[in-house]
């Protein structure tokens, strides 16, 4: 009987680490899913971070700076934003407000570009001013995307959970003792 009893303990304490890694990773995966799409912003709080695709905004943002964006209320003429259009994320300055009562509107255009976008760019379309751009830091943004965190997010929260299960077994054990 006694035997017996080791034998189930053992196997739930190992089918509860294999849900407890498990879950880990899916939460991982789950987390990080959204890191591998070309238009992603990494937001922390109401910080949001991005790095331009296009030269277009050369010489004031190259691809390789990291972008630090913050919703605003207002936008004015000469303001960096980063918005969508068309699925894209898009980095420009604006040139015009053609704001109405109903609704705030604006033009823009690209550093390097001598005329202005095609298009309105409508304020729920923008996702935040350009509050600081970080020269050379891209880099940052990209390992956050990486595949390579990835798999040390989920090593880690898989030792961290099996040195928790093995604690809680030694505890168990003084217990018992």
């Amino acid at each position: 009987m006694k035997y017996l009893k080791k034998i189930i303990t053992k196997i739930f304490k190992i089918i509860l680490l294999i849900l407890i890694v498990g879950t880990a990773i899916l939460n991982t995966v789950y987390s990080l899913e959204k890191t591998w799409d070309s238009t992603y912003i990494l937001k922390i709080g109401q910080l949001m971070f991005y790095t331009e695709k296009t030269s277009v905004m050369e010489p004031n943002i190259k691809k390789q700076d990291l972008i630090l964006i913050k919703k605003q209320e207002d936008y004015k003429v000469n303001d960096i934003i980063v918005f969508t259009q068309n699925g894209e994320i898009k980095v420009r300055r604006i040139t015009g407000n053609n704001g109405n009562n109903i609704e705030d509107s604006y033009t823009a255009k690209g550093d390097k570009n001598f005329y202005n976008e095609p298009y309105e760019i409508h304020k729920t379309q923008i996702k935040g001013k350009v509050m600081k751009v970080y020269k050379n830091f891209a880099f940052l943004l990209r390992f956050a995307q990486s595949k390579v965190l990835l798999i040390i997010n989920t090593i880690l929260l898989s030792i961290i959970a099996y040195y928790r299960i093995k604690i809680k077994i030694r505890v168990n054990k003084k217990r018992k003792k």
